[in-house]
């Protein structure tokens, strides 16, 4: 997995986020590679009511950009092929990885 993979799917998840919840058949792409990678290698759990637990209530591009700045700050990073991510980036890739669009985010 590439760093323009990585940040791609990340900015892809903000932007998604925003458009509100896509349907089910709707294409994943990178941001659910980038899940089931951390899902594969036991990083976050598979349940997607854990999974949520740690987002914002609100979906709102401006909450979870907060979010993530806040992740960063703390130090509440996660490691993907050496290249690192917010948790809220991680738990929104692996609800992608997971197909959970009526999550509102992806």
């Amino acid at each position: 997995m590439k760093r323009r993979d990585v940040l791609s799917a990340c900015a892809a998840a903000t932007v998604l986020s925003a458009a509100g919840p896509l349907r089910a058949d709707a294409p994943s792409g990178a941001a659910a590679e980038i899940g089931r990678w951390l899902l594969a290698h036991g990083v976050l759990p598979r349940n997607p009511t854990r999974l949520r637990e740690g987002l914002p209530e609100s979906r709102s591009s401006t909450a979870l950009q907060t979010a993530m700045r806040e992740d960063f700050a703390a130090l509440r990073i996660v490691s993907v092929n050496d290249w690192y991510i917010s948790e809220t980036e991680a738990r929104l890739c692996a609800l992608a990885a997971l197909g959970m669009p009526e999550s509102g985010v992806l």
